[in-house]
């Protein structure tokens, strides 16, 4: 008789899981494994890795990078997805920290008109200035088919589109003259070296990419409550997300194959260092329409 897999007691992977969103996870570590007591191997290598000393390092080096530039535009792009952790992140770049910033946002073709409108909406308030880029004509219609064709073992829809929105990032920071780009990633960049918030953005330019809340260490919920400073709504999305369609189309193919949500494994991140509790990253799992 085979025993079930055995879960983590901290995140939410089981031993042996294969992995989707976090594949370069699975190349650096092999195959995730539980002992009979404590966390799995993918938290242990991260414990192993972290330092808070170290983030603070990074938030350092980005504020020193914003104090170079020269005049009174611009100093960092924010990634605006208009989702709640990039809306959230708006509100520390401009309110808390008070930095001079501009949006950018990336519409896949899958970004509901709604929350595209509601991204505008605060950037105005907060007077940044938004620029949004649309895939259009044949990168449209060919993002929509890798959506509909995507596979387990396959390149995932979120990469190519990660892709598309590094590039026009890079195209903005070019023609602002501020070499400084702001995430709402809220777990980690790297892994092979530290846990960390700051890293060069890859292309022909360097330019320097924090992830605002994995370095102040915001939870899910001070997230929430930032929205709602801005007066901003959630926009729940099919599944997890609140930006953007994909996950909720592609969440039942993929699961099939690798016996969970994709969603499960970025949930677990987040658990992992703290911005979500077990019990809500679990409840969000089992409210996903």
């Amino acid at each position: 008789m085979t025993r079930a897999a055995r879960q983590c007691p901290r995140c939410l992977l089981s031993e042996g899981m294969p992995f989707f969103q976090i594949r370069g996870f699975a190349r650096a570590l092999g195959t995730l494994t539980v002992p009979t007591r404590g966390p799995c191997t993918v938290c242990q290598a991260y414990d192993a890795a972290f330092s808070r000393r170290g983030l603070a390092d990074d938030l350092a080096q980005f504020e020193w990078s914003l104090s170079q530039v020269a005049g009174r535009g611009p100093r960092a792009v924010v990634a605006v997805s208009g989702g709640k952790d990039s809306l959230s992140t708006l509100y520390l770049a401009k309110v808390v920290k008070g930095w001079p910033v501009a949006g950018y946002l990336f519409d896949n073709g899958f970004i509901p008109r709604d929350v595209i409108a509601q991204a505008r909406a605060v950037c105005d308030r907060l007077e940044v200035p938004l620029h949004v880029d649309s895939l259009r004509g044949t990168r449209r219609t060919g993002f929509a088919k890798a959506v509909a064709t995507v596979r387990a073992d396959g390149p995932t829809p979120c990469d190519t589109c990660g892709r598309g929105m590094n590039a026009g990032l890079a195209r903005l920071c070019a023609a602002l003259g501020a070499p400084n780009i702001i995430f709402g990633t809220n777990f980690y960049a790297s892994w092979l070296d530290r846990p960390s918030a700051v890293a060069l953005h890859p292309g022909p330019t360097p330019l320097l990419a924090l992830n605002l809340p994995y370095a102040l260490g915001v939870t899910a919920h001070e997230a929430r409550a930032n929205v709602k400073r801005l007066g901003a709504t959630v926009l729940q999305q099919r599944g997890v997300s609140t930006n953007c369609r994909v996950p909720g189309l592609v969440e039942a193919r993929i699961g099939r194959a690798l016996g969970h949500v994709p969603e499960l494994e970025l949930l677990s991140l987040e658990v992992m260092v703290g911005h979500l509790t077990r019990r809500e990253a679990l409840r969000a799992l089992a409210a996903r329409g």
